[in-house]
């Protein structure tokens, strides 16, 4: 057998694939090909043959046809071709060969180039077995750049010893490359189809920005999750080091919410707080405050009530107060409460409660307070409780410790018990999406206005922000004139990937920092955009950067200077799929942009590489998840009992493997095992 350097695979769809696929490196034998989706993402020999029952057959002579394919001889080598397909093999090399399973080297290539091919041991492990008979479970956001994912590396047929290897370059096509040149002082959309290269493309329009002189520290890049801005910024000093410009400081690569977290760390004086509030992500915590936010909401009204029994009038200044049960300045008003109760009735406050309340923090572990506030709610509802008992009759008024606010929404049978998880869920996807979007509390009705109000004095009291309050605190930073003047002065050139992706608050962000500068790249497909739930808004998002810095009539009227109106590009060539797929996505997109003309504006038609193969597409619509596991189970053991492929050149693509609790691949999991058919998970970061 030959030797085969361990050289790791170009990058693929599916990053389980390409991290353990048995690969041939430089040398002797080489695919020249191209992926299918679907299948591993890159063709290897072995794979291929695999793939194409013609080609398992023994080589002919030299020169020769084979049933679909052509072998030709090539001085040490043979040539087999089919199709689009070729493969480079010495002489005493047969076809047979090529199929035979490989495992990685075991020593160095140093030391394998002093060994005979026949003295070489092939050992092969547990993973490798297991890998090797597995399909793959993957997520999506685990592939690498779509461009570098289907580069056809040409076969070295050198000599084997040699190490010598090409000099890197930044890869781009000539579109690519053209739009990463475009005027770096000018705003810039580019609308990046699925697997066009977006990412290499901006990363080389920061080279390009460097290279004109732009210092990398006046560089921001923004992108969604902290995996992708990770990915960028490898990506960036990977091109810098190519570029000869590794010497100089990486620009700041970010998400939205790590940069504004970091911007209030440094500036929250300047929203008048005497210390910077704590994030909190924790699901679990969140819903202990939406707990608290409706016990907060029965902690007003009984405030109401007392001031009605005690005939005490609300501040007059709160013309708004009809419209919602939360009610402002609660500490003071209850303060006053208590002391007319204490005169008129002789209230005392429980000792238990103030020992309670005073309890360290540092005891509890928790960020939020829960038992500070409820010992709180505890003292007011002893208060009420006294005065309802006196007065509550001949005010005829309800009893608020009877009907509780979250009683009044909940569906359930038993609502004495405290509310189930489901519904305190249901309130906190609620609640994010209103922030998300940017909509006031205003916006909604008396009870969903109360519940985000409240929600809202329960962070406030522990000193806490969501996801959501890092932008609202940026962007209020941002009104202050000198804090906008600093930001901008140092990063002026922005550039934010997923642009479809952006919500309402980020937008607001984008147009704070470039309005007045316009030295901003955005790059999206408004054909990915997934996170509508979260508030997303992708039209308007195009819309408003199209009107504010594009379209020059527009621009103009919106009060763009003509020197800061930029322009939009469009990558249209597709590096990841086979012909078929880009074809369908193509009329899926048509025919649901209907006659939407800023749809079809930004729906440019994707094109696959030339050499791209046409392979079948089966489209397939399910009834429920179950059905559907079943089915795509059922089609791997067809596959797998006809030996038309291999379990490991099979895998299972996911937009993600895992949201929060939910994990979407558990159905084909489940199938896959009823089935008897191994697989392993790759990836499957969460959201």
């Amino acid at each position: 057998m030959p030797q085969w350097k361990n050289r790791k695979p170009a990058a693929s769809a599916t990053q389980g694939a390409r991290r353990d696929m048995p690969y041939r490196g430089y040398g002797r034998g080489r695919v020249l090909g191209s992926t299918q989706l679907g299948a591993s993402s890159f063709t290897t020999a072995s794979q291929l043959m695999a793939s194409k029952p013609s080609m398992s057959q023994p080589a002919s002579a030299p020169g020769s046809n084979t049933a679909k394919g052509k072998v030709e001889e090539e001085g040490r080598h043979k040539r087999f071709t089919m199709d689009e397909y070729e493969v480079m093999f010495t002489n005493d090399l047969s076809i047979q060969d090529l199929l035979a399973p490989i495992s990685p080297p075991s020593q160095p290539l140093s030391q394998q180039a002093t060994q005979q091919p026949s003295q070489q041991p092939r050992q092969s492990g547990v993973k490798d077995k297991l890998v090797d008979g597995a399909v793959y479970i993957s997520s999506s956001s685990d592939s690498d750049d779509a461009k570098s994912a289907v580069e056809v590396v040409k076969a070295d047929v050198a000599d084997t010893k040699s190490d010598v290897r090409p000099a890197e370059r930044i890869q781009l096509d000539e579109h690519q490359e053209f739009v990463s040149k475009q005027n770096i002082d000018k705003p810039l959309l580019i609308m990046a189809g699925a697997g066009s290269g977006k990412t290499s493309t901006l990363c080389a329009r920061v080279i390009e920005m460097i290279k004109s002189g732009v210092s990398p520290t006046q560089i921001m890049v923004i992108t969604f999750t902290n995996k992708a801005a990770g990915e960028l910024g490898d990506r960036i000093r990977k091109y810098m080091r190519i570029s000869g410009l590794d010497d100089m400081t990486l620009p700041y690569s970010s998400t939205f919410h790590s940069w504004c977290y970091r911007l209030a760390m440094r500036h929250y004086g300047v929203l008048g707080l005497a210390r910077c509030p704590s994030v909190i992500s924790s699901e679990a915590e969140l819903k202990v405050v939406v707990r608290l936010a409706y016990e907060l909401i029965d902690d007003c009204r009984m405030l109401t009530q007392c001031e009605t029994m005690l005939q005490v009038p609300p501040p007059s200044d709160d013309p708004d107060a009809a419209n919602t049960m939360f009610v402002t300045r609660r500490s003071r008003r209850w303060d006053t409460i208590k002391a007319k109760a204490t005169d008129r009735l002789g209230w005392q406050e429980n000792p238990a409660d103030v020992a309670a309340q005073s309890e360290p923090a540092r005891k509890r572990r928790k960020k939020v307070d829960e038992t500070n506030t409820r010992s709180e709610f505890a003292i007011h509802e002893d208060v009420y409780r006294l005065l309802f008992g006196r007065y509550g009759r001949e005010h005829n008024l309800t009893d608020v410790t009877v009907s509780p606010m979250i009683s009044q929404e909940d569906t359930r049978d038993n609502k004495s018990e405290a509310p189930s998880d489901k519904k305190l869920t249901e309130k906190l996807y609620f609640i994010q999406a209103s922030k998300s979007r940017g909509y006031g509390s205003k916006e909604y009705d008396v009870q969903s206005r109360s519940l985000i109000e409240a929600y809202n004095e329960i962070l406030r009291m522990n000193n806490l922000v969501d996801f959501d309050d890092m932008l609202i605190m940026a962007i209020n930073i941002l009104k202050d004139a000198n804090m906008l003047r600093v930001v901008r002065e140092r990063h002026p050139y922005l550039l934010v990937d997923e642009f479809q992706d952006l919500n309402n608050l980020q937008m607001d962000l984008v147009l704070r920092l470039q309005k007045e500068v316009g030295r901003i790249t955005v790059v999206g497909d408004e054909r990915q955009s997934i996170y509508g739930f979260r508030g997303a808004s992708c039209e308007n998002n195009f819309k408003t950067f199209l009107d504010n810095f594009v379209d020059a009539d527009v621009a103009r009227a919106n009060g763009t200077p003509d020197d800061l109106i930029g322009s939009m590009q469009s990558l249209t060539v597709n590096y990841r799929s086979h012909k078929s797929i880009v074809d369908l996505g193509n009329v899926v997109a048509r025919d649901t942009a209907a006659n939407d003309g800023l749809l079809l504006r930004l729906r440019v038609p994707l094109k696959a590489r030339e050499t791209a193969p046409v392979v079948p597409v089966a489209v397939y619509r399910s009834e429920n998840t179950e059905k559907e596991a079943r089915s795509i189970a059922e089609t791997i053991r067809s596959l797998i009992d006809a030996k038309a492929c291999r379990p490991k050149d099979i895998s299972v693509l996911f937009r993600f493997l895992k949201f929060g609790k939910y994990r979407p691949s558990a159905g084909i999991e489940s199938a896959l095992l009823h089935m008897g058919i191994p697989f392993v998970i790759r990836g499957g970061a969460s959201l």
